[in-house]
């Protein structure tokens, strides 16, 4: 019989996060940031993983796009906004749920 495997969650599950508070507060103005970025983080995570499309926290924190929008307008309002060249990915919600069906 091969040994159990224990896995556990280390972000804020074994780890507070809220030590990251001073450096959201000193960068961002404020701490309450961290709990909104900490949750982006988590979606990407679960997008990319639904997707097929792993990525992990470290590239995560590069910049991606989800929108309600269908892809063509969501795109073009990054695009006209001058965004996209900072942005690595747009994704609509409709991409998502596609990709999601289609595993079904």
């Amino acid at each position: 019989m091969a040994d159990p495997i224990v896995a556990f969650d280390v972000n804020e599950t074994l780890l507070d996060t809220g030590a990251l508070d001073p450096l959201f507060e000193r960068h961002f103005g404020d701490a309450a940031v961290r709990p909104v970025w900490f949750s982006q983080m988590l979606q990407l995570a679960f997008v990319g993983g639904l997707t097929g499309r792993y990525v992990d926290f470290s590239s995560a924190q590069r910049a991606a796009t989800l929108s309600n929008s269908p892809p063509g307008p969501a795109e073009r309002q990054i695009e006209n906004a001058g965004l996209r060249p900072s942005l690595d990915a747009v994704l609509s919600a409709g991409e998502i749920a596609t990709q999601i069906l289609k595993r079904r």
